[in-house]
């Protein structure tokens, strides 16, 4: 490849990303009383900054979808979400500190899923657990300079097995396919061809 044409690549790539939108730009770029569908890359930090753009405009959010699988909808508008990782570490630490490592677990494990709607399934999920968790803010809290950052009264432990709720079963449903595929890989794995052909454990 001659030098132009990496010169010619390097230049539109950079109009690329000096053309996508940050994190803030988006949000900003939603109004009010207006609906819209989130677009992302399909990355678990692509679906955290969705989030954290969800987060910050409450109400807006109709649906969220990798950009593939996004079907526009009448009276909605489509905002493209870069992946930012300042606003997915937020989401992350909002995750770890509300609600536990647990659930932290569950949600990279459906992110990893191959479910067109995970992201939305996320969202609901979210908007249930952390609307569910009342942890008192650490700097009022008499125990925090002996805790590890996590009030002991979060309701981790049970939404990690609460498969009755419409809000959770789905996230956990996501959860067991994976570990499940994750299983299924690990067994084929250990497999190891011989040379008469033979496949040996």
């Amino acid at each position: 490849m001659s030098t132009a044409t990496l010169n010619s690549c390097t230049c539109a790539l950079d109009a690329h990303d000096a053309a996508m939108p940050t994190v803030h730009e988006a949000i900003a770029a939603i109004r009010p009383e207006q609906q819209v569908q989130l677009a992302y890359d399909g990355s678990l930090e692509g679906a955290l900054a969705c989030m954290f753009v969800a987060f910050s405009r409450p109400g807006c959010v109709t649906e969220i979808a990798e950009g593939a699988f996004l079907q526009m909808r009448l009276g909605s508008s489509v905002v493209a979400v870069p992946t930012d990782v300042d606003a997915a570490q937020r989401v992350f630490r909002t995750i770890c500190r509300s609600l536990g490592p647990a659930i932290w677990q569950a949600v990279v494990a459906a992110c990893a899923s191959d479910d067109p709607d995970r992201a939305n399934v996320l969202y609901r999920f979210l908007v249930h657990a952390l609307t569910r968790s009342r942890t008192a803010p650490c700097r009022t809290c008499p125990r925090k300079d002996g805790c590890a950052s996590r009030c002991s009264s979060i309701p981790s432990n049970r939404l990690a097995h609460d498969w009755g709720n419409p809000h959770v079963e789905p996230l956990l449903s996501l959860q067991r396919r994976v570990d499940n595929e994750v299983h299924r890989m690990r067994g084929f794995i250990r497999f190891e061809h011989l040379e008469d052909g033979l496949w040996f454990a």
